[in-house]
């Protein structure tokens, strides 16, 4: 709706088969552009995003822009009474067995917050 949001973007996630590339553009000073370029442009991008990998993401063409999640968080996480912690439960094993029984389970939620909060861009 050409409304800013003034927020800046803080990582940038990308599929495993994008990490080396993305890690190469926000680390490098210069960059260079075409097969027949004869000198290097200063990278204006060199520093300026956080690169995240994620497994779930599968396209070489799509990567995301994500906003700092204190100043726009795309996503939540929500805890069943507030417990932040996985519960761990032990048990004494049968006669028969050496050593104890345990247990854990993590009780949380995940959803969709504020969706202006990642940009998802696609190329050709």
């Amino acid at each position: 709706d050409g409304k800013p949001l003034g927020v800046t973007p803080r990582t940038l996630l990308v599929s495993p088969e994008n990490e080396i590339t993305a890690a190469e553009l926000m680390s490098g000073s210069l960059l260079i552009t075409g097969e027949n370029a004869t000198r290097a442009n200063v990278n204006v991008l060199a520093g300026r995003y956080q690169v995240v990998t994620s497994s779930y993401l599968t396209s070489s063409s799509t990567w995301w822009l994500v906003a700092n999640p204190a100043d726009l968080p795309a996503m939540e996480v929500a805890f069943l009474n507030g417990v932040r912690v996985p519960t761990v439960e032990q048990a004494e094993a049968d006669f028969n067995v050496l050593g104890v029984q345990m247990r854990g389970y993590f009780d949380f939620g995940v959803a969709k917050a504020e969706s202006r909060g990642a940009y998802r861009m696609a190329t050709a």
